[in-house]
C-alpha cells in the first residue's frame, strides 16, 4: 500500500479503515489514495447522514439515509441501511 500513517520514524501502518476528523478532511487528497491502489473511499457525513462513495473505477455517488451501503467486491454478503451507520 502506498499510503499510510507514520507512527514513528521507522513504523508506517496502512489500515483498511481510517477515521479523519472534519478539520483534517481538507488535508486528504482522495485522488492520491485512489491512484495508489485504494479500491473505494467512503466518506460518512453524520450531519446529513449521507455516505459519499469514491470508487477507483466508476462514478462518484452519494448514498442517503434511505439507501443501502454494500461492498460486494470487498465484503461479499455485507449490506446495511445507511441510516443504521449513524444510530
Amino acid at each position: 500500500m502506498d499510503c499510510g500513517f507514520r507512527l514513528s520514524d521507522d513504523t508506517v501502518r496502512g489500515p483498511d479503515v481510517v477515521f479523519l476528523r472534519q478539520e483534517r478532511m481538507a488535508l486528504a487528497d482522495l485522488d492520491r489514495y485512489l491512484k495508489s491502489g485504494t479500491h473505494t473511499i467512503r466518506v460518512l457525513d453524520p450531519d446529513s447522514e449521507t455516505v459519499n462513495v469514491y470508487p477507483r473505477e466508476g462514478a462518484f455517488r452519494m448514498l442517503g439515509p434511505d439507501d443501502t451501503i454494500d461492498a460486494p467486491q470487498l465484503l461479499p454478503g455485507f449490506s446495511a441501511p445507511v441510516r443504521s451507520l449513524f444510530e
